[in-house]
């Protein structure tokens, strides 16, 4: 009867498996020793470790179109602030807010920097939410949670100093167009009252009373379209810059309409005309540049921040590491692994015969009768 190859195959296997079995049951000692040994390691490696701290604060970044501002200015709604999350995740690692996160410390929190304060703490976005986790690792809980809160508050004033330079920029624009537009009104006055004194008392007609209120008003109307088409463009709103300029053009042509019309009348009463036009536009000039004047200067004293803190950092209680369930679970698991490596690798190279089956088996004979060993105690047969 032939038996199969692979029935050998799979007999032998079995037999290897028994062997590898049988040498473990004969090191097993190995293996428990290895366990042992690791296991104490990591346990006195955690206990000679330093214990460190975490504490976490966690920032509400805020729609900055949602602000106080809007109010009283149209600072482009329709404009979507992109990447604002991760703009706040960069600030918040930059060197300038760590610089001022480190003078917030108390001088007892620096005193325990070994390293630079950006080194102890980890910025995390939390996902689906416009929310920031900022956390800080030290030694002492009290530091670690003085970090950072220091760090979130660093980045609510930095953030609040950048967000209020854009309206002090126009604010400081304005109040420069504010005052030549002041004192190009008092020449105004000056040259139409001067007119007035010199050529006596001069009336404009209806029509000429109509022509002036007409043009003063689209005038109007296109200084504030140029207003407009400049915030348009300082912010960056293309698309509202465009239509700002093709409305300040149209006015622009209705105004040259009736300036020819104005150009047909009387000598004099055409200069009183235009006189009095200058006046009036550069009143309504002055009136529109105080109101926004205003209008920006409130909105830059109350600007609201875009960030909020809504869970300040607290002195943690327990430490985040080392962990000793963690750390003696790892060493018990490499102490197994190398404990059967150890057994397997001694059992490659252990040539001795420990069995009657190998004897057998490296023979290729049978065994006819086994040999007792008389030093072994227990009783004889």
């Amino acid at each position: 009867m032939e038996i199969n190859a692979e029935q050998l195959r799979v007999d032998e296997d079995v037999i290897d498996l028994r062997q590898l079995w049988g040498a473990l049951l004969r090191r097993k000692w190995v293996v428990i020793g290895a366990c042992v040994l690791t296991i104490a390691a990591a346990y006195i490696i955690t206990l000679a470790a330093t214990p460190i701290y975490e504490a976490s604060t966690t920032l509400l970044i805020k729609d900055p179109n949602a602000s106080g501002e809007r109010m009283f200015l149209d600072t482009g709604g329709s404009v979507v602030t992109r990447n604002l999350l991760q703009n706040s995740v960069q600030i918040l690692r930059s060197r300038q807010v760590a610089e001022m996160a480190e003078a917030r410390l108390s001088p007892a929190a620096r005193a325990q920097l070994q390293e630079r304060l950006s080194e102890y703490i980890t910025i995390q976005p939390v996902a689906n939410t416009e929310t920031i986790v900022v956390s800080a690792r030290h030694p002492n809980p009290q530091v670690a949670a003085e970090i950072a809160n220091a760090v979130a508050e660093s980045f609510i004033e930095f953030n609040r100093e950048l967000n209020r330079s854009e309206l002090t920029v126009a604010r400081e624009f304005i109040e420069e167009q504010l005052a030549i537009a002041e004192e190009q009104l008092r020449q105004a006055e000056e040259a139409l009252k001067t007119f007035r004194e010199n050529m006596g008392p001069v009336s404009p007609s209806d029509e000429t009373r109509t022509l002036l209120s007409r043009i003063s008003d689209l005038e109007a109307r296109q200084l504030e379209a140029q207003l407009n088409y400049e915030d348009a463009v300082r912010r960056g709103a293309t698309a509202e810059a465009a239509a700002h300029a093709a409305r300040r053009e149209a006015l622009q042509q209705e105004i040259a309409v009736l300036e020819e019309r104005l150009a047909a009348l009387p000598e004099r009463e055409m200069m009183l005309a235009a006189l009095t036009r200058e006046r009036d536009v550069l009143e309504h000039t002055f009136l529109l540049l105080r109101s926004r004047y205003e209008d920006v200067r409130i909105a830059e004293a109350m600007r609201a921040p875009t960030v909020a803190i809504i869970d300040p950092a607290v002195p943690p209680e327990n430490p985040v590491s080392p962990r000793p369930m963690l750390n003696v679970a790892l060493g018990a698991f490499l102490g197994l692994f190398l404990g059967l490596v150890a057994v397997f690798v001694w059992e490659f190279v252990d040539t001795t015969v420990k069995s009657p089956d190998e004897v057998a088996q490296l023979l290729g004979l049978p065994v006819l009768g086994r040999i007792p060993d008389m030093r072994r105690p227990g009783p004889r047969r």
